[in-house]
């Protein structure tokens, strides 16, 4: 859970942080709170990690990367398999 749910934070940080130029006329807060709502609409089921609503807003980061001019480090774009293990204690 935790590696695709920096994703989305660290993809709203960069977002945040000016280099849209695209947006270059919005106030910083309107842009960087865009950005949340989309992230925190219901339509996203609460982005439970494997969910739809997951892969969603996962999409909806790397698109704003790509649109930012950032390149991608890994092998499959800015989008990566995970392994996500779990462990019920008893």
């Amino acid at each position: 859970m935790g590696h695709r749910t920096s994703l989305a934070a660290l993809g709203i940080a960069v977002m945040a942080a000016g280099f849209d130029a695209r947006a270059a006329d919005t106030p910083d807060g309107r842009r960087w709170w865009s950005h949340v709502a989309i992230l925190a609409d219901d339509a996203l089921e609460g982005r439970d990690t494997g969910s739809p609503g997951h892969r969603k807003a996962a999409e909806y980061v790397a698109r704003e990367f790509e649109k930012l001019g950032l390149r991608a480090a890994g092998t499959d774009g800015f989008l990566q398999p995970v392994e996500l293990k779990s462990r019920t204690i008893d």
